[in-house]
Order: C-alpha cells, then structure tokens, then sequence
C-alpha cells in the first residue's frame, strides 16, 4: 500500500503508528504526517519515531540517506498539527557497532541510558485534538 493515499476512510482508526518512515525529510514528512491525522478520530493515538541528529553527531552510524532531527526540528514539524504530545520514549542508547549477545546489550543500554547518552530514536505518543478546531497548515 502507498502510504502517501492510506486505503481507509477518514477519522476511522483509534491508533496509527509509523516506524521508520518520519526520516525522508521535511516535506515528505508533512505530508505523511497529514495523511495519518486524517484517517485518525479525534482523541485517537498516532506513535511514530524518529533517528535523532543529537545521537548521529557522536556516533555517526546513521546511513546519509536518513534523515534525522533534533528536539526542538521535530517540534517545528508537527507544530501546526492537531496534537497533542502524551510521551516521548528514547530507545536505543547503546550503538550498534557489532553484534552484541542479548545480555550484553541489556546491560550495556542500561548503563549508556543512566549516564545520559542522547538516544538512537525517540519514539512518540501524540493524541489527534478536535480538528474542527484547528486547521492544518502545511506551508
């Protein structure tokens, strides 16, 4: 299915999510972002996640065809949108530079997680606000 013309009636589902599609850049974003505020009900849940620059700049593991974002850019790209944020939940803090046994990651993360490290991802938890109320505006 082409996510750019989602097959279901508007203002049906109770929750949408999307993993690893908010990373082609702004526009592109905006837009699938739109496509799935129309399909959600009001009070309904979208969760989407996203690669973080702040991790990129340290370690550099992120492929240049990936877009990523900073807080305050992600906060820029759904601004205009009915949302309302309900959590924001980092993963991955440990990087991926060789294959590590289960408890050796389990661990590790937990570690690099307690000292701060920035996350690979943040995933987010949005609630779709009265549409009615709020026009989108894309420009």
């Amino acid at each position: 299915t082409d996510y750019f013309s989602l097959p279901f009636k508007s203002k049906k589902m109770d929750l949408v999510y999307s993993i690893d599609v908010i990373e082609r850049g702004e526009k592109h974003d905006k837009f699938l972002l739109e496509q799935i505020i129309k399909i959600v009900k009001n009070k309904g849940k979208i969760l989407f996640d996203y690669h973080t620059s702040e991790r990129k700049n340290i370690t550099r593991q992120i492929p240049k065809e990936i877009g990523t974002y900073s807080k305050k850019e992600i906060n820029e790209l759904v601004k205009n949108f009915p949302l309302k944020k309900i959590n924001s939940i980092g993963t991955g803090y440990l990087p991926q530079l060789r294959n590590w046994r289960n408890f050796e990651y389990k661990i590790l993360n937990t570690i690099l997680k307690k000292i701060k490290l920035p996350s690979a991802r943040i995933l987010l938890i949005y609630s779709i606000i009265d549409t009615k109320a709020k026009q989108i505006n894309l420009s």
